[in-house]
């Protein structure tokens, strides 16, 4: 049913760490379809890599603990998310589902 299917997710947090979503990319890759996920960086996290066939694209910029709550808090007042918008804007693929 999703054989062929381009999925971009976004998720404001470092991955992989939640096991809900884990399970969910799992799912989708079974199911045919081909998963990218833009999410924040770790400390010596590559920017783009591959992870159990989910295409992994970071931010340039490395979020800490500290440094989430104040993205956090800006984001929240100007309802955009700066750092996950610059790699949106970098993608050059085109998606069936968001």
């Amino acid at each position: 049913m999703l054989e062929g299917s381009r999925i971009l997710m976004l998720l404001d947090a470092p991955y992989p760490k939640d096991i809900r979503l884990e399970k969910e990319i799992s799912a989708l890759i079974a199911a045919g379809a081909e998963v990218t996920l833009v999410c924040y960086r770790k400390e010596g996290e590559a920017l783009r890599e591959v992870v159990d066939g989910c295409h992994v694209v970071r931010t340039n910029e490395v979020i800490t603990k500290s440094k989430k709550g104040w993205v956090d808090i800006w984001n929240a007042i100007v309802f955009v998310n700066r750092p996950i918008k610059k790699v949106l804007d970098s993608l050059e693929d085109e998606f069936d589902a968001v």
